[in-house]
């Protein structure tokens, strides 16, 4: 009974994970905001504070960055 049990647990996080490594970024209609990461990181260097992006700032994906559209 214990072993199925680890089995089934085991079985249903593998498809979780599966699940996740399918999204891709480039589908994605956003992409980081890299000017505004700029800006702050090097406002923070000047005052010696080290940021750590948990959540990076998105904003909507250009029509010219699209590669199928």
């Amino acid at each position: 009974m214990r072993g199925l049990i680890g089995l089934f647990a085991l079985l249903i996080a593998a498809a979780l994970l599966a699940g996740c490594a399918s999204v891709s970024e480039h589908r994605s209609p956003t992409t980081q905001d890299s000017r505004y990461i700029s800006a702050v990181e090097h406002k923070a260097r000047i005052q010696g504070v080290d940021v750590r992006w948990v959540n990076p700032p998105r904003k909507a994906r250009q029509k010219s960055e699209d590669s199928d559209g």
